[in-house]
């Protein structure tokens, strides 16, 4: 979004977290952690530290101004001193709603979730990607609009409308997790930041179905990276293309069994308009192991035929296979793994994680990413060096 939204947001966020102070409605987390590195980075420019402590801290409320009015707040703030930018904040939901039977409007800083599938979501287009945060693409950053809603008992509808483009928060400087060796210059947009983003979505939700189809006029919230030899020297500047982008989701469940899948098109890239598609299985198995635990498995699949001028992206050919144990204990103990395997470029990434509730109020958690096999993988080879284990204690509030 740049500072200049940026500052709109946080603005925003504050005045929110005033009002929800005062209504008592502010709850939240605090999380310190540590982010270890196993290995030294693959760039001179990246931060060579090997452990690099963070604290995050999340805001969430909600006020009733009225019968059917309400003010919305989801934020975050972190602070590391090894990331190029030290403190950044984000209000990834900061909104005011007005309801009405089957209704709603909502205006400010909106998360807009598409799609069905696990690991990545083809059809979630309105929200640019905190690359910083994650460079899978798991976080979001709010976007400035309005949303229409209708829902009805089986057919429901969406409509979105942005006045700005919003550019992705892309690793620069010295932060560890870099796409690339190049320094990164302002972005650029093709028609302008101040340029309207617009979309509309139909979902319709029957006994055992459900089905979305949708659409996105506006700037592309992926960038595309050129080569811009300035004279501070050779650097990469992102650049925001308009774009078209058509989506159809679909979820199935039959009996234990959940089918899922994602199908878009996209016009307006350089290079030409390309499909990308995903589908997936997932199964929860009740009482696995004979006692209170639950275990989810899935499998997914990625294709996707874009041209090398498009963004970037991890899941172009990609498998990824993955589970989650809930142990429904009284610490709230969860583990998860994930595997994802790049057909194409050779590449995957596992991933571990596990938590525990070690007080009413305590949070244990342990996160563990491991690249492999990323050097000639062109959406991994910047990651290669970069093996992850995080430990966090998070207080809830």
């Amino acid at each position: 979004m740049g500072a200049l939204s940026m500052r709109l947001g946080l603005g925003l966020c504050l005045a929110m977290v005033s009002h929800l102070a005062v209504a008592q409605s502010l709850r939240g987390s605090l999380e310190t952690g540590t982010e270890v590195f196993t290995q030294a980075p693959a760039f001179t420019s990246q931060s060579d530290a090997a452990v690099q402590p963070y604290v995050k801290l999340r805001l969430q409320g909600a006020a009733e101004l009225g019968p059917e009015t309400e003010l919305v707040l989801n934020s975050r703030a972190v602070a590391t001193i090894f990331a190029d930018q030290k403190i950044f904040g984000d209000a990834s939901e900061a909104f005011l709603e007005h309801r009405m039977e089957r209704y709603s409007i909502r205006a400010g800083m909106l998360d807009e979730r598409w799609g069905f599938l696990d690991a990545k979501n083809p059809a979630n287009i309105f929200n640019a990607l905190d690359i910083v945060e994650d460079y899978q693409g798991d976080v979001r950053l709010g976007q400035p609009g309005a949303a229409f809603r209708f829902v009805g008992d089986s057919l429901g509808f969406t409509l979105l409308a942005s006045p700005m483009a919003r550019e992705q928060r892309t690793p620069d400087g010295r932060d560890r997790l870099r796409l690339t060796s190049l320094p990164l210059r302002n972005a650029r947009f093709e028609n302008g930041r101040w340029t309207p983003s617009v979309a509309a979505r139909v979902n319709l939700n029957l006994e055992n179905l459900e089905l979305a189809v949708s659409h996105f006029h506006g700037t592309s919230r992926e960038a595309e990276f050129r080569f811009d030899p300035d004279a501070e020297g050779p650097a990469l500047r992102p650049y925001y293309r308009r774009i078209d982008q058509s989506a159809l989701e679909a979820q199935y469940v039959l009996g234990d069994y959940v089918l899922r899948g994602e199908l878009i098109r996209r016009q307006g890239q350089t290079g030409r308009s390309f499909f990308g598609l995903g589908v997936g299985l997932e199964r929860i198995f009740y009482g696995a192991f004979g006692g209170t635990e639950d275990l989810q498995v899935y499998a997914e699949a990625y294709y996707d035929d874009r041209p090398n001028t498009a963004p970037v992206t991890a899941f172009q050919r990609d498998i990824s296979v993955g589970g989650r144990l809930i142990m429904n204990n009284e610490g709230s103990t969860e583990f998860a793994a994930r595997s994802t395997v790049d057909l194409e470029g050779g590449g995957s990434i596992l991933e571990f994680g596990a938590a525990h509730r070690v007080w009413s109020d305590y949070v244990l958690g342990f996160n563990a990413t491991v690249p492999l096999g990323g050097r000639s993988d062109p959406a991994l080879a910047a990651y290669r060096r970069d093996t992850r284990l995080r430990f966090a204690l998070t207080r809830y509030f």
